[in-house]
């Protein structure tokens, strides 16, 4: 597997947390997984990532700091989309073994641009499906309770919802939960 980050720094936690799970292996040209890591979905990263496509096929694992226009990633074969933070030496490497197995994670759109969400979305969807209050997702998920006011907001912001029951209505109308 190969890790491309424009950070030194990241690159290097990236490489570690890889090297912490059992069994994977870090190349420096050609692997059988690429994982990149972003900040934000730029119009330079998809390129790229499109280039990869291309030219080595291989699947891809991103690890993206803000989620973005998911649908620009259907042809790039980017397997899953990870947030940096929640990012574990399991989560990553559950991730990688994923893509060499083929299987799409949560937070990658399919083919048609439907609904992409990322695991913290989907966790959070979950809840608030339960009937669960912002405190009580927070404490649950041991996240900020703004951090989850966030999530909500991205969520109807990207998809144009009105509210909480909106977004869960809609995630559960498109079967994500």
């Amino acid at each position: 597997m190969v890790v491309n980050a424009p950070d030194p720094l990241y690159r290097e936690g990236l490489r570690r947390l890889l090297d912490a799970y059992p069994g994977l292996r870090i190349g420096e040209r050609h692997g059988d997984v690429l994982v990149v890591a972003a900040e934000l979905l730029t119009a330079d990263v998809v390129g790229m990532l499109r280039l990869h496509a291309v030219e080595n096929a291989t699947p891809v694992v991103l690890v993206l700091g803000e989620p973005g226009a998911d649908e620009a990633l259907a042809d790039c074969r980017v397997m899953a989309v990870l947030s940096p933070h929640a990012l574990t030496a399991d989560v990553l490497g559950r991730a990688v073994l994923d893509a060499l197995n083929g299987t799409v994670r949560a937070g990658v759109p399919d083919g048609d641009g439907g609904p992409a969400f990322t695991e913290r979305e989907l966790d959070v969807l979950r809840l608030l499906a339960e009937g669960l209050e912002t405190d009580e997702i927070a404490v649950k998920l041991a996240y900020s309770e703004r951090t989850v006011k966030n999530v909500i907001h991205g969520i109807n912001h990207r998809y144009g919802l009105r509210n909480r029951s909106h977004a869960v209505a809609f995630a559960l109308r498109t079967g994500v939960i």
